[in-house]
């Protein structure tokens, strides 16, 4: 995690997005998805916003280990149209939008109100339906 700090501070987002590709492939397997899921929306993030596709497949690939689905913020339409185009069709996971005033549809109370809290922070979250 210290090194994740000091990539921020450096500014050093190809490292930064690399190293929280690399730490939610460890949570991944450790069984965390919560954190799993925050580290790699974090690096999905990262790798549109320096235009990097192949790290974006590499992350989205990771993603769906957790899900089929990636969900995008209703308020986040250029984001969806950019991760259709990039990822889409083929790709190793779904985008689809949230809908407006309905939220996600996860009966789990509790996962439903981690993908809000995802979709808030990152404008994405993840989906097994």
């Amino acid at each position: 995690m210290a090194a994740i700090a000091l990539t921020g501070e450096l500014e050093m987002r190809p490292l930064l997005a690399r190293a929280h590709l690399g730490i939610g492939r460890l949570y991944v397997r450790a069984c965390d998805r919560d954190r799993a899921e925050d580290h790699l929306l974090t690096a999905t993030r990262l790798s549109i916003a320096m235009d990097m596709p192949l790290w974006l497949w590499q992350v989205a690939s990771s993603l769906s280990e957790l899900g089929r689905q990636l969900i995008v913020a209703h308020d986040q339409s250029s984001l969806h149209e950019y991760l259709s185009r990039a990822l889409a069709p083929g790709g190793p996971i779904r985008i689809i939008m949230d809908a407006p005033g309905i939220g996600p549809r996860i009966d789990d109370e509790e996962r439903r109100q981690h993908v809000e809290e995802m979709l808030q922070s990152h404008g994405l979250s993840i989906s097994g339906e």
